[in-house]
């Protein structure tokens, strides 16, 4: 992008002044931001308005070229009053990492396979499936401390936990942030992290016995078992373990129904 298509960008006359850039920056960046702007092309329309910026304002592009640790995007997080990094690939992350917080973990999807003859009776079902537990030499903290709040700060990211990279294209300048490989986008860094887990979570292999019973899959052939889902990170709770029931097409295709004797209420 030259010159005079940063200032066409920014509906601008050549020679505009600092403050004109600047304003007009300023309200075309609020009016494509991605958090406000939904709309198909939106986001690239907001990078292209952060490019123009810089071109047209020496002394930011120079600070996108120097860096010193700061966030090359910091001019549009002062002008809008809000904290973020721009991520090129679509994400937005708050400059400060993110916090280590006990956290839910996700459900578990499995599907259960019944003959047809056992829709119609009580039966027990043994169910075996992986899922992330809580490591038991931390006690799913990630910290052999068994607490989180003996960090110290990542000297990589600088405590923001996203790595800045600009490489000079003959397009001008590409700028892109990812998070922090360091200390995995926290920002910070566990002092006695334990080794034998990620984040207090290994996998493990599980079994489950499940009685389900007769005309279950006609009433609710959706189970939902609590507390056997996936171990949240940092100690979280397990979220649950959600069973879809579903009728073998064979054995359906065989079964004769006039076997089964229906029942006045």
């Amino acid at each position: 992008m030259n010159r005079q298509e940063a200032y066409n960008l920014l509906e601008l006359q050549q020679g505009a002044s600092d403050e004109q850039i600047k304003n007009a920056y300023k309200q075309m960046a609020k009016k494509y931001h991605p958090d406000i702007n939904k709309e198909e092309g939106a986001e690239t329309k907001f990078k292209d308005i952060n490019q123009a910026y810089s071109i047209l304002t020496g002394k930011e592009q120079q600070k996108a070229n120097e860096f010193g640790g700061n966030n090359p995007f910091d001019m549009f997080s002062d002008m809008m009053g809000i904290n973020i990094n721009f991520d090129f690939g679509g994400a937005w992350e708050s400059v400060n990492g993110r916090k280590r917080v006990p956290k839910h973990g996700s459900n578990i999807n499995i599907n259960l396979m019944l003959t047809a003859e056992e829709m119609f009776l009580d039966v027990e079902k043994e169910i075996k499936f992986s899922a992330h537990k809580h490591c038991k030499k931390c006690d799913g903290t990630g910290s052999l401390d068994k607490k989180l709040d003996n960090q110290e700060k990542c000297n990589y990211c600088k405590g923001t936990g996203m790595v800045t990279h600009v490489m000079r294209t003959g397009f001008g300048q590409h700028i892109t942030q990812n998070s922090c490989k360091h200390c995995g986008g926290f920002g910070t860094l566990l002092k006695n992290k334990c080794n034998s887990c990620q984040n207090g979570l290994v996998p493990e292999n599980e079994t489950l016995k499940l009685k389900i019973s007769k005309g279950d899959y006609f009433k609710k052939n959706n189970q939902f078992v609590n507390g056997f889902g996936h171990a949240g990170e940092f100690g979280g709770k397990r979220g649950r373990l959600e069973i879809n029931l579903i009728v073998d097409k064979q054995s359906l295709n065989n079964f004769d129904f006039n076997r089964i004797e229906i029942k006045d209420k």
